[in-house]
């Protein structure tokens, strides 16, 4: 049986006016000894899971410590606690690595392990990314909420100023150089990099991405996901992609002096380059870029803008 099935769901609770998560979970607990105990951790998987998409979240935490589990919501890039619950009682963690694919061994092997699931919520497609970390009062999960609802890549609706966005639109329409998003976790980076690949997407252009992993999945865009283990890094996948004719491509991150070398040089060869980078601000990509070994004449020349 899967984790959401009809058959595991309980009688549909109303989230309509003050109805909150503590709330839906105390009526939840309130069952137990009543209802099948399956039944009632599927429920409150569920449930948590659709109140993370209501508020906005980006990532679900959830957090043993000791006898407790704690879950946080990351939104807007801060985590906010949103409930507690007796993890014997209610075994989500145990419940959501079924779903998300995990081998029944890691859980008692101190492995971590990555998955993922899809949901339908408030009519929508929803994809989830899990992971697992083992901690000393047993595995902490992290799920990654990717929202496929028909907004969720356009530029228009995540947000800008009407300025910001004006200019945004001005820079991503040059016909080469390199674009950085950068900012904290959770923040969107992904979310507007896919959005302004989107708006970009037209029949007579080839896009390629290069992704750890592949989050959103677009129309009309070649798609791949690094993998280290097997020797595909992200420098080893930007060569490959300059091989495949493309005009516009993508990289998740600029991690290392090769990987920035390869797309800073391509930006000046006539490709279009999108990438994130870990700073905080936009002043910070240029000290970034400088620190890995990058010559400022060469970010000088292939550098068209930067989004925090």
């Amino acid at each position: 049986m899967g984790l959401f099935t009809e058959e595991s769901k309980l009688p549909e609770i109303p989230f309509g006016g003050a109805k909150t998560l503590e709330d839906t979970y105390k009526f939840i607990h309130s069952q137990l000894g009543k209802t099948d105990s399956n039944a009632l951790t599927n429920q409150l998987a569920a449930v948590v899971l659709e109140h993370s998409i209501r508020e906005g979240a980006s990532d679900v935490h959830f957090e043993p410590q000791g006898d407790i589990i704690l879950v946080r919501f990351r939104i807007d890039g801060e985590l906010k606690d949103r409930l507690t619950f007796p993890k014997k009682e209610l075994p989500v963690t145990a419940h959501l690595r079924v779903e998300s694919g995990f081998s029944p061994q890691a859980a008692s092997a101190y492995t971590p392990e990555d998955g993922a699931f899809a949901l339908t919520i408030d009519k929508r497609p929803v994809r989830f990314r899990a992971s697992s970390f083992p901690t000393i009062h047993g595995d902490k999960l992290v799920i990654r909420l990717l929202d496929m609802g028909a907004n969720t890549l356009n530029m228009e609706a995540l947000g800008f100023t009407p300025n910001d966005l004006k200019l945004l639109k001005e820079a991503i329409s040059s016909p080469s150089g390199i674009f950085f998003v950068c900012g904290v976790t959770g923040g969107g980076k992904t979310t507007t990099l896919c959005s302004v690949l989107n708006y970009l997407n037209r029949p007579e252009i080839n896009i390629m991405t290069l992704e750890d992993p592949v989050e959103y999945q677009l129309a009309r865009t070649t798609q791949s996901s690094v993998n280290p283990k097997a020797g595909f890094s992200f420098a080893d996948g930007l060569r490959s992609i300059l091989r495949q004719d493309p005009n516009i491509i993508m990289v998740g991150e600029v991690r290392d002096l090769e990987t920035a070398e390869i797309a800073m040089r391509a930006a000046l060869t006539g490709h279009l380059i999108f990438s994130t980078i870990h700073t905080i601000s936009t002043t910070g990509v240029i000290t970034r870029l400088i620190d890995m070994g990058i010559p400022p004449f060469l970010i000088t020349d292939a550098l068209i803008g930067a989004l925090a």
